[in-house]
This record gives structure tokens, C-alpha cells and sequence, in this order.
């Protein structure tokens, strides 16, 4: 379900799902959590094979680079 507010990463008005993320910003966090092998909370990992994560980061680092776009380094 998609609402029309504010994103929370981004401030920008539009929809966003229900974590209150735009579109633009989701998929920077999709990519912080994979970055982060937090497979259980990505999107996209959920759906990919176990023994091929670690293929799935690298291909984030090699196309996103190694910093986190959204979510604040530790």
C-alpha cells in the first residue's frame, strides 16, 4: 500500500511504502541492508538464493560502491 507524505529519507512529497520511504529512497535502503548482509530485512535478498548473497553484495559494491547511501555508518 503506497501513501502520499513526506519520505523520511529524502523530505520529498509523493508516495512512499510503509516504512515511509520514496521509491528513490527504498532502493538506497535495500542497498545499505544488503551492503550490511542484512539479508532479512532486503527486499531483494529475500527472494535470492542463500549460497548466492554474497554474489549479490559484490555486485552492489561494484555498481553502488562500499558507503552506505541512507542509513548512518556505525
Amino acid at each position: 500500500m503506497k501513501f502520499e507524505v513526506q519520505c523520511q529519507g529524502c523530505d520529498s512529497l509523493g508516495q512512499v511504502d510503509d516504512i515511509g520511504l520514496c521509491s528513490t529512497c527504498g532502493a538506497k535502503m535495500d542497498r545499505d541492508m544488503i551492503r550490511q548482509r542484512a539479508w532479512e530485512y532486503s527486499v531483494t535478498a529475500f527472494g535470492w538464493p542463500v549460497d548466492k548473497r554474497e554474489d549479490l553484495r559484490k555486485s552492489v559494491l561494484e555498481k553502488y560502491g562500499e558507503n552506505l547511501e541512507l542509513i548512518a555508518p556505525e
